[in-house]
């Protein structure tokens, strides 16, 4: 499997889980979630504690806040 559809694997898997996720820092491997936490440090902490090696994809999941405000800039960056 290449990259792009790895990506695109992970990135369905955590729309799907949206709403489970949503605000925290999410590891993925294998198209699993192996970990998700609040803090940035506190999910590398967990991989490395873990002793799990291979390809590990990290990535926030937005709240509803975040994409609120996303939206809203975009809105005002194209009003520029």
């Amino acid at each position: 499997m290449g990259l792009e559809d790895y990506l695109r694997k992970v990135l369905e898997l955590l729309e799907k889980e949206r709403n489970r996720y949503r605000g925290k820092w999410v590891a993925v491997k294998d198209g699993k979630v192996l970990f998700a936490s609040d803090s940035y440090k506190d999910i590398y902490r967990m991989i490395w504690d873990s002793g799990e090696a291979g390809d590990i994809f990290v990535i926030y999941v937005p709240t509803e806040e975040d994409e609120a405000f996303r939206k809203a800039e975009k809105i005002k960056l194209s009003l520029v």
